[in-house]
């Protein structure tokens, strides 16, 4: 990307009912990148271990669904390299890893979390305030019993989506601002499902780029 711009690289999604959650790194990742890895787990009793490098930067509970959001830097080995998360007991999970090119060094992003659980459709990812370049990650989760299909709001553009399947289900959406957003307040995302849950969790990932 040009000089202190932020772009996307890739996204990839996994759901599975397991100990051990595994998703592979997109292939197009580079040396740099910044990287997001969350964890949406059906259960919030589990510890999770994830590899060295990875880097917790927020967490939320809503009931029994967690959400949790690691960073990390790309190496060159990153590209194509399986992460491994680890949970202590066997729970249905899915895992959403993104990549981001042209974010600073170090810390380059900031959470925010809404938890719900109210029963519903529309799922909010809070509001934050990005510095001037950022881009904004939206991610919403929630746990049931039903099928669903996720639908993100017009001003995001969905990246990736998993569906876990069977009683206390799993499911997650990853948008993004697709852009530079305004310096300042960034307004709420709503998503929506299309079925009703008791238990959902959004997250606003605030981007920061390059020698911002």
């Amino acid at each position: 990307p040009a000089g202190g711009s932020i772009a996307f690289v890739a996204a990839a999604s996994t759901a599975a009912n397991d100990k051990t959650h595994r998703l592979v790194t997109p292939a197009a990742v580079r040396a740099g990148d910044g990287l997001l890895l969350t964890v949406s787990l059906g259960e919030s009793s589990p510890t999770v271990t994830v590899p060295s490098g990875w880097t917790l930067v927020g967490q939320a509970n809503a009931k029994a669904l967690r959400t949790l959001v690691y960073r990390k830097t790309a190496t060159a080995s990153d590209a194509g390299a399986t992460v491994t998360v680890t949970a202590s007991a066997t729970v249905k999970a899915v895992l959403q890893l993104s990549a981001y090119r042209g974010v600073a060094t170090g810390v380059f992003v900031s959470a925010a979390f809404t938890a719900s659980s109210a029963s519903g459709t529309a799922r909010v990812a809070p509001a934050a305030t990005a510095p001037a370049g950022a881009w904004v990650v939206s991610q919403w989760a929630d746990r049931s019993s039903s099928d669903r299909t996720w639908s993100v709001p017009g001003s995001v553009t969905a990246r990736t989506a998993a569906y876990g399947s069977g009683g206390g289900r799993v499911t997650a959406v990853l948008a993004d601002s697709a852009g530079p957003v305004a310096a300042g307040s960034y307004a709420a995302r709503t998503a929506a499902t299309s079925a009703a849950s008791g238990q959902a969790i959004g997250a606003t990932l605030v981007l920061t780029p390059a020698g911002g």
